[in-house]
């Protein structure tokens, strides 16, 4: 209670992007406890969900959390959406749920590698990687990109002359 909820959820995201799942599930539980009603706890309550593979938990909470929100918070939480629905499989959805995003002039590489992943999926190779040529990212940001690259790799079926291409993209990119 004697600490700012904006300190917490900094706190709860650097926590994520280091990988501490245990620490962000407990963050979160008191968040829910001490601040359901803020949609950033609700966020961070669907990205914990996404990270434990509760794509229908976490696309629940995200279809009504994107009606409250605007600007980057609203970006992100889109991404996410895609993110769930294409756990759930819901490709065709997941891309539509991303569409605003990647028409924007300034397309998040979150949004990119998202869709580079679906279209991957979809059976489009090549037009997920060309995405993901064309993409433009700062330094802070590649690793959604690298992440789409190393993904592409993985699923590329060992008898692929493409292979070691996509393998030394994806090594390069990380």
């Amino acid at each position: 209670p004697s600490v700012p909820i904006d300190r917490v959820i900094e706190e709860v995201r650097r926590a994520l992007k280091r990988g501490d799942i245990v620490r962000t599930v407990g963050m979160v539980r008191e968040l829910v406890r001490q601040a359901r009603q803020d949609p950033r706890t609700r966020h961070l309550q669907a990205i914990t969900a996404l990270e434990f593979g509760q794509a229908r938990d976490a696309v629940a909470l995200l279809e009504t959390l994107i009606f409250e929100l605007t600007g980057d918070p609203l970006r992100e939480a889109t991404v996410d959406l895609a993110r769930a629905r294409e756990m759930q499989g819901d490709l065709e959805n997941a891309l539509l749920t991303l569409r605003p995003e990647l028409e924007s002039d300034d397309t998040p590489p979150a949004a990119i590698a998202s869709a580079a992943r679906i279209t991957f999926r979809q059976g489009d190779a090549a037009g997920a990687i060309a995405m993901l040529e064309n993409a433009k990212a700062d330094e802070k940001q590649t690793y959604h990109l690298a992440g789409a690259r190393g993904f592409i790799a993985l699923n590329t079926p060992a008898d692929d002359p493409e292979l070691g291409a996509r393998t030394d993209a994806a090594i390069a990119a990380l």
